[in-house]
């Protein structure tokens, strides 16, 4: 079961009354909310994450880079005169694991790259990749979005 908290209007997940099963987007996740603090067994618990792979990492926008290691550079921020920030996403597919790289670039005197690396283990479904994207860009990704890009 898919915690209600982490869904917003746009959320790809998978339905099991869903049409052959196909992954759908969620409008009505008060509907959801509802269902499941009412116990109603009708709807709670029919909504499950579809699993990140290759098809939907293409769909977002990362490059393969080599060895199912794909990259996504989401922004490119100037925070002063003499610094910017990048926050690159990268997943490994063989790892099944997610990672965030943040890189300050300081064009003082000498340029000076800094990078932080964070690990985001417990991401494993679309819907999370979603928020986690729509946070650190502030764009939100919906499967209408995905379909008019992919055709």
């Amino acid at each position: 079961m898919i915690d209600f908290s982490e869904l917003y209007p746009g959320s790809i997940v998978k339905h099991k009354y869903a049409k052959s099963g196909e992954a759908m987007s969620l409008y009505d996740i008060q509907k959801y909310k509802e269902a499941v603090e009412n116990g109603d067994p009708s709807y709670y618990g029919t909504i499950s994450g579809v699993p990140i792979n290759k098809a939907w990492l293409l769909k977002f926008g990362f490059k393969e880079l080599h060895f199912g290691i794909f990259e996504l550079e989401l922004n490119k921020e100037r925070i002063s005169t003499y610094m910017d920030k990048i926050f690159t996403v990268f997943y490994d597919i063989k790892m099944d694991k997610l990672c965030i790289e943040i890189t300050y670039l300081r064009f003082l005197g000498k340029n000076d790259i800094e990078n932080y690396t964070h690990d985001l283990p417990h991401i494993k479904y679309v819907h999370q990749l979603q928020s986690l994207l729509y946070l650190l860009s502030g764009v939100k990704l919906n499967m209408d979005q995905w379909q008019s890009a992919t055709k």
